[in-house]
């Protein structure tokens, strides 16, 4: 969840110009299959606490109803939320999925964006989420969603192949301070164990956001943000590769 929003080299998705590498018909074509995960504005429960409405993450559509993101944004002994319940407290992922809410198409305010329950979790793993230095992380959440948002939204499959060192990417991702979705560019720079590294420009928000390869107007989905450079310890920034992520979920995909 880290911000390394160093260069700003990033623009809003409604407002892009096509001047970042990546051409505007791509961004266009691929926005669509990203979406914000945020807490419901309204928690039904005694005692709700302060998280309503609240940012937790990105994620991406594979399928008509499965949507791919980041298992750690919902482990609080790493980052926000707690309990709403419970002061300092760590929620149930059980709890979370009741009450928080898929949004698409928030390009420019939340209220028009469209939101989706969550149906179930299918699956999920957080090994060594911890650690940032360790190249056996293994980090995700899937989850199916009411209805079938894939047959109105854009839906993107996870990749059979890593990409080439130096390939062109880019990140679709909501940032964690409210913004409309952004596009934000950058390379392949190394493949090691189960992570990709890049350098694209991320922002806080931007965990399981999809990192999708370039190639003029068509992409592919090679893998999963996790977390950003902040502090020059990484060397670039990181994501778990999409070709481990269809070992680890072949009976969905």
């Amino acid at each position: 969840m880290a911000d390394c929003n160093h260069n700003h080299y990033w623009q809003k998705v409604k407002d892009y110009n096509g001047q970042l590498t990546v051409s505007k018909n791509f961004v266009e074509t691929y926005q669509a299959a990203t979406g914000l995960i945020k807490w419901k504005d309204h928690i039904n429960v005694p005692n709700p606490g302060t998280v309503a409405g609240k940012i937790i993450g990105t994620g991406i559509l594979i399928s008509k109803n499965l949507f791919l993101t980041a298992r750690h944004g919902f482990n609080s002994s790493l980052s926000f939320p707690r309990d709403p319940r419970i002061p300092n407290s760590t929620p149930s992922l059980e709890f979370m999925v009741k009450h928080i809410e898929i949004c698409f198409d928030f390009l420019e305010n939340i209220s028009s964006a469209v939101k989706i329950n969550i149906a179930r979790v299918c699956k999920e793993k957080c090994v060594y989420c911890e650690n940032p230095h360790n190249d056996s992380v293994i980090d995700y959440l899937l989850l199916e969603l009411e209805g079938f948002p894939g047959n109105r939204f854009t839906t993107i499959k996870l990749a059979s192949q890593d990409p080439a060192v130096n390939t062109t990417l880019c990140i679709i991702g909501h940032p964690y301070d409210g913004e409309p979705k952004t596009i934000a560019p950058g390379i392949v720079k190394s493949i090691s164990g189960n992570l990709i590294y890049h350098d694209i420009d991320t922002r806080e928000g931007y965990s399981g956001s999809g990192i999708l390869s370039v190639n003029g107007d068509k992409g592919n989905l090679v893998g999963i943000h996790l977390e950003g450079d902040c502090f020059g310890n990484l060397n670039n920034n990181r994501g778990i590769r999409s070709t481990v992520l269809r070992e680890e979920l072949a009976e969905f995909i």
